[in-house]
């Protein structure tokens, strides 16, 4: 007993020790990546052995500076009142968690200020108690009325519309599930996934609509609302490519500036330029006509370094035996030296892909330059 005493006082000291206050920085998705390129910033503790979060931590919206969200962590697990609040400072939504699942009650309110909703959480889905629209109307009391919820799924990419009625905060009559796929950033028009017929709270049958058909569902469908991306990709520290360990020395899982596709001074640039590139990559590539008038559709993308002394170095090997594949990579790697990037006035690498392609029975490629903050894309060449 004595020494497993000791033991611990040993670990809470060593813990406490391996903590520190840290500011971190988080790109569109919630990705850790350099401040140049955040969009929202986290202060609170983090243990620098475990990587995990402990007490109390708030988030900010990098460009005003307010408040996104507080709330409480024990070795990386929510617990406690946790609070969000909309970019212009309003309060969004607050509520509990404890060991990371919402709990409760949670109030949600619309940007303009307005109470939107109460709803409480359980194992299954929601049980709502009052709703309000954006206007203040009411059209629900004490768990009763028509209500309708909002949210984007960051893994489907999708918006999810829900429409029901509620009698006596169970589920009644005809529920409908709407998604909004997005399209090159913008929100397309709802479409009818599924509609389910509930009887005090339970399931009596569904539908489910799948590029025109029709399908009868024997069982509903797993209905808890998610969680944002955000706490996924926070709590499993997802990074981008831009985050390295010469921002965040104490986040040793980290690359090295140098080993990513971090932003640089001046780009790699073959001889010729770009264009020229393409085109020596477009040349190279002799491929017999049988296998042109056999493979329409093949394509590869294909991922290379410049190193500081501007040679090319394959870092993406598909082992492929494909004649078009084996074909770039020999092309690849006989070009001629490029002008190495430069970061700090010191040469440093730069990543590439390059997309060589059958189009028309032609070979076309296209190049990306990894590191350029503007993300290039050269011209395809057919």
């Amino acid at each position: 007993m004595k020494n497993y005493l000791i033991g611990l006082l040993f670990s809470i000291v060593f813990q406490g020790y391996t903590q520190r206050l840290a500011i971190t920085y988080y790109d569109h998705n919630w990705q850790l990546t350099t401040k140049s390129l955040s969009q929202y910033c986290r202060v609170g503790f983090i243990d620098t052995v475990s990587y995990r979060y402990y007490g109390d931590v708030s988030d900010y919206y990098v460009k005003t500076g307010k408040l996104q969200m507080t709330g409480n962590y024990t070795s990386n697990i929510k617990n406690g009142r946790f609070s969000f609040f909309y970019p212009n400072g309003d309060q969004k939504t607050e509520g509990f968690y404890k060991d990371n699942a919402r709990v409760g009650i949670w109030t949600n309110y619309f940007e303009n200020g307005r109470f939107k909703d109460k709803i409480q959480f359980n194992n299954v889905f929601i049980d709502a108690l009052s709703d309000y629209d954006s206007n203040g109307v009411q059209h629900m009391a004490q768990g009763t009325g028509d209500w309708q919820t909002n949210f984007f799924d960051s893994n489907s990419n999708q918006y999810f519309t829900i429409k029901g009625y509620y009698q006596d905060s169970l589920r009644e009559g005809t529920w409908n599930f709407y998604t909004n796929v997005m399209h090159t950033g913008l929100r397309g028009g709802p479409i009818l996934q599924l509609s389910i017929k509930y009887h005090k709270g339970k399931f009596v049958t569904g539908r489910m609509f799948d590029h025109g058909e029709v399908l009868e569902m024997l069982h509903p469908p797993d209905e808890i609302i998610p969680e944002n991306i955000k706490f996924f990709n926070i709590e499993q520290w997802r990074f981008s490519n831009y985050a390295s360990s010469n921002e965040y020395p104490y986040l040793r899982f980290l690359p090295k500036i140098d080993s990513t596709v971090f932003p640089v001074d001046s780009i790699a640039v073959f001889p010729g330029g770009y264009d020229s590139a393409a085109t020596a990559i477009q040349r190279g590539i002799k491929l017999p006509k049988s296998y042109i008038n056999s493979n329409e559709d093949s394509g590869y993308y294909i991922s290379f370094i410049i190193d500081e002394d501007g040679k090319l170095k394959i870092i993406e090997d598909h082992h492929s035996d494909d004649i078009l594949y084996k074909q770039a990579i020999k092309v690849l790697t006989n070009l001629p030296a490029w002008k190495p990037a430069m970061r700090n006035n010191k040469n440093v690498a730069t990543h590439f892909m390059v997309h060589v392609f059958l189009n028309n029975k032609h070979v076309g490629v296209g190049l990306v330059a990894m590191n350029d903050l503007k993300s290039y894309v050269y011209p395809l060449l057919y």
